[in-house]
């Protein structure tokens, strides 16, 4: 029986009030949010982080003291898993937090799949559009490096193609949990 790793990748987001500002950092240093070379990128990305934190903290503090993103794509992946059946097995990659790309590619190689498909979530309409093909950007570059370190190939697909994708889903959708009233975002 072939084991395919199925590893939903998202943005993250902090885990407790006290990780907003060391998140916000993460984000604002990627140099696909802020195209500047380096010197400059990292200092400005701090004082972003420094500037954004106590708003995103009140924000966050009002859906209680966390980000939902990591509970809601768990949640995902347990039911992706369960509808999938004992052959498939998900990971969640956070980019900007934990748990990191790094830490699920680590999971994924002690389970030592077969075969190993990406999920990128779609985090607006314009990239919606811009899919297929998917442009190989920094996270998906370091997907594929893990995997190719691995001795493994990889798919990074939008979520839009979960369903054609893994031919175990029964076209279910995925739980997704409604936002606490009055949420309008973090950032």
């Amino acid at each position: 029986m072939t084991r395919v790793a199925v590893v939903l990748m998202n943005l993250g987001g902090p885990n407790s009030l006290g990780s907003v500002e060391p998140f916000l950092y993460n984000l604002f240093k990627d140099p696909a949010i802020i195209r500047l070379p380096t010197a400059l990128r990292l200092p400005l990305a701090r004082l972003i982080a420094r500037a954004r934190a106590k708003t995103a903290r009140e924000i966050y503090a009002r859906l209680g003291g966390a980000s939902p993103l990591l509970a809601n794509t768990e949640a995902q992946a347990q039911a992706l898993e369960m509808d999938l059946g004992d052959q498939y097995r998900c990971f969640v990659a956070m980019r900007y937090w934990d748990p990191t790309s790094a830490a699920a590619a680590r999971a994924v190689s002690k389970w030592d799949p077969d075969e190993i498909v990406c999920f990128r979530y779609i985090r607006n309409s314009r990239e919606r559009r811009q899919l297929p093909p998917l442009p190989i950007g920094g996270a998906q570059r370091r997907a594929r490096g893990s995997t190719a370190r691995l001795g493994r190939s990889a798919a990074i697909l939008p979520t839009s193609g979960l369903s054609k994708r893994l031919p175990g889903l029964s076209g279910r959708r995925l739980p997704r949990p409604a936002a606490p009233a009055g949420s309008r975002g973090c950032c």
